[in-house]
Parts: C-alpha cells; sequence; structure tokens
C-alpha cells in the first residue's frame, strides 16, 4: 500500500498498462510480447524529475522498493546517478501482486465476473455484443463491467416477460418489478436503457419509459383500444357491439374482428385529447374510423390494428397524426408496421399534419439538437414520408399535437 502521491501513481500507472495488456489478450488482438514499464522520464512522470527533497525521493524509493519486495515490479536504476540515486523505469513483473500491493480490485477481476455473470444468455446477438465490449474495456450504455448485475436483472426481466402464459397481454411493470426486485420502480428508474439496448435492433437508442416498455410488453397499466366510427367489434368470445358515438373501449386483446363496410379512411393518433377532439366531430356519415394508439402502442395494440387493418379493403386509406418529434415518428414507424399487409403493397401509412412547414410558426419548438433532427429526418425517410423529411430538414422544429388546431383528412 502506497502513501505518497507519486509512488502511487507511478505504480497505478503500472497496473493500468499491465490492465490494458491482459484485456487486449483476453480480447483476442495480437499484443506483442514487449516489457511492460513506465518510464521516470520528464515526459512521463514529471512530477518525479522536478523533487528537489532528498527526503521526499527517499520516500518515493522506499515505497517502490516495497512493492519490487513484493515481486510486483522490477526496479532498474539509473546508473549515472549513483545506487540507488535516480529510478530509470520500472518493470511489470506481477500484476496480481501488483494489484494486492495496491489494494485495489483490476478491471479485468470485474470483466471476468461480467462474463461469468452473463454465460446464461450468451449466444443471443444483443448480449454478445455487451460482453465484447465490455471484454475491450468499452462501456454500453454507460454501464461497464463493473455493472454485470444491470445486464443480468434486464435479461432476466426479458426472459419473465417471453414466459408470460399469456403473451396477448401486457404484465404491469410495477407489479413485476416489485416481484423480482422487491422494488415497484427498480425497471423503470434502473433498467430501461439496458433493456433497450437488448431489444432496439437496428433502430437507434432511446432512453425514454414511454417509448421502450410497451415495445416488449411492459406497461404500468394496460392500455385500452378507444375506436370511433362505424361498424360492429366482434370479440373473441364472439360477443357483438356496435360503436357508438363519440367511440367504445375495449381491452385490445379481445378484439377478434369488425364486422361491417370498409371505411374510407382510417386515422390513428398518439395522443388523447386530440382523440377525443377528432371522434366528437365524426357522424353517422362520417365513413372513416379513429382510432388512439395511446402514445408508443403495445403489442397487444399493435395486434389489435394488425386485426382493424386486416377488416378493411384495399381502398382504405390509412393516416396517422402524433408529435413531430423523436417519439412521435418512432411511433409512426411502429403503426405502419402493424397496418402493414404483403397482399397488399399498395397500403402504405400516410402523414396527416405532421410537415412543420405546413403548420403555423407559433406551434413549431426548436429542436433538442441537430443529431435529433437527423434522426427525425431518417425515420420520416424510412416511412416513406418524402415531404415530412424535407419539412424538418427545410424547418428543423419540433411540434406538439395538442398545440394544433383538430382537423381531419376526410
Amino acid at each position: 500500500m502506497t502513501s505518497h502521491a507519486i509512488a502511487h501513481k507511478a505504480l497505478s500507472k503500472l497496473l493500468d498498462a499491465g490492465t490494458r495488456r491482459r484485456i487486449r489478450t483476453a480480447a483476442g488482438d495480437t499484443v506483442a510480447a514487449s516489457a511492460i514499464t513506465v518510464v521516470f522520464s520528464e515526459a512521463k512522470l514529471p512530477e518525479y524529475i522536478e523533487l528537489d527533497s532528498s527526503e521526499e525521493l527517499e520516500r518515493v524509493h522506499a515505497e517502490i522498493r516495497e512493492a519490487e519486495r513484493a515481486g510486483a515490479l522490477r526496479i532498474e536504476w539509473d546508473s549515472a546517478a549513483g545506487r540507488f540515486g535516480q529510478i530509470s523505469r520500472i518493470v511489470l513483473s506481477n500484476i496480481e501482486a501488483l494489484a494486492s500491493f495496491l489494494n485495489v480490485t483490476p478491471q479485468w477481476v470485474h470483466i471476468e465476473r461480467a462474463m461469468q455473470l452473463s454465460t446464461p444468455w450468451r449466444g443471443q446477438p444483443a448480449v454478445d455484443a455487451i460482453r465484447a465490449a465490455w471484454v475491450r474495456n468499452t462501456k454500453v450504455r454507460n454501464l461497464g463491467p463493473r455493472d454485470a448485475e444491470r445486464l443480468v436483472e434486464a435479461c432476466r426481466v426479458l426472459d419473465r416477460v417471453r414466459q408470460a402464459t399469456d403473451a396477448a397481454v401486457e404484465t404491469p411493470v410495477r407489479r413485476l418489478s416489485a416481484d423480482m426486485f422487491g422494488d415497484t420502480k427498480h425497471i423503470e428508474n434502473a433498467l430501461v436503457p439496458i433493456l433497450d439496448e437488448l431489444t432496439r435492433g437496428d433502430e437507434p437508442p432511446v432512453s425514454e419509459v414511454e417509448a421502450v416498455l410497451p415495445r416488449i410488453g411492459l406497461v404500468k397499466h394496460p392500455q385500452t383500444l378507444l375506436i370511433g366510427g362505424r361498424g360492429t367489434l366482434v370479440l373473441t368470445n364472439g360477443q357483438r357491439i356496435t360503436l357508438t358515438p363519440p367511440y367504445l373501449g375495449i381491452a385490445p386483446d379481445q378484439l377478434a374482428r369488425i364486422d361491417g363496410p370498409a371505411p374510407d379512411h382510417v386515422l390513428t393518433i398518439e395522443n388523447l385529447t386530440t382523440f377525443n377532439e377528432v371522434s366528437r366531430g365524426l357522424n353517422e356519415f362520417t365513413d372513416a374510423m379513429v382510432i388512439y394508439t395511446a402514445g408508443m402502442p403495445s403489442p397487444s395494440l399493435r395486434r389489435a390494428l394488425r386485426c382493424i387493418a386486416k377488416c378493411c379493403s384495399n381502398h382504405t386509406r390509412f393516416w396517422h397524426w402524433g408529435d413531430i418529434d423523436e417519439g412521435g415518428l418512432r411511433i409512426a414507424k411502429i403503426v405502419a408496421a402493424s397496418i402493414a399487409e404483403e397482399s397488399m403493397p399498395e397500403r402504405i401509412l400516410r402523414p396527416w399534419l405532421m410537415d412543420p412547414c405546413r403548420l403555423p410558426e407559433t406551434v413549431r419548438q426548436a429542436p433538442g439538437s441537430y443529431r435529433q433532427i437527423r434522426r427525425m429526418v431518417a425515420m420520416a425517410e424510412e416511412l416513406g414520408w418524402c415531404e415530412v423529411a424535407t419539412g424538418i430538414r427545410e424547418m428543423p422544429s419540433m411540434v406538439e399535437q395538442e398545440a394544433i388546431s383538430p382537423r381531419t383528412p376526410f
């Protein structure tokens, strides 16, 4: 154990160099078999060269010689300075002994522990990518090998969700969190980024609870399918319910199909306030259906959207209206994927009031960053919304849906 700052710095630099070598070797990198050293020069360790007190110099030497006696290193002395007058460099002999001498847990121990803890999920691409990053001592979503328990907890959560007896029904996140961790908010507070990393695929990383949890089947409370328009809802138990103004709500997993003439238009709406306003404007002559996505639609609500889309004709036009921001466009991508039908390649999701250039200046807000705008443009292009992408590029801004006076494309 060292007490002098200069001795501690020199020994820590030697340990760090040895740790980097060991980590690179474990990662399979080709590493030269050269000695691991710290040179006591003006460039590498100026504090040592600038010492002007023989007493201070002797204290530094004494502590480093103690590390040498512990078998951690070998000292090479500067012959020009006389016997034990000045150190030229120190050479690593035994990295475990050096770590023990400094009384620290070396990073490779954390890495080896992380590899051991995550072994049950080895073979899953996202887990393997995290393990590979950690072997190189690189953090993922601000988590490193020391945080391996977080990865394990997230994998256990996903296992529990996948093992649910009824995949059509979402799991209340706080009940699951209390059951697994004894804390109702642990999943929301500690695991959302790593859960996103494990499940996002090729999508950009996000950390918002509302964007991540519904995607994997976790909800604060079960979502309700709110739907306005004309037709008869047929439930899984065979019960038939006629849609009445302004809208009806059912558990999304209970919808089997919708009977009646296919609507000319289907409009999905992200926010509840706007949905209420639009649905109350429908009448018996409006040949349209309005659906509330409840923000980011959960898996069961996505299944209901697919069910509704299958009951529509190839002449039905599908529209989406949501916030003009990353979250809103991410929701639009989920909706578009939900209504897609291989047998109807002409079916597309059209944007409604989502081009900032076509909206009043008073509702446009400054974007958080240029990077955010680039991601928004990319998502609009993926949706095939070229005008929206151009509008966001030319008029970088975000718009909350509730700021726009409601109107519809029908």
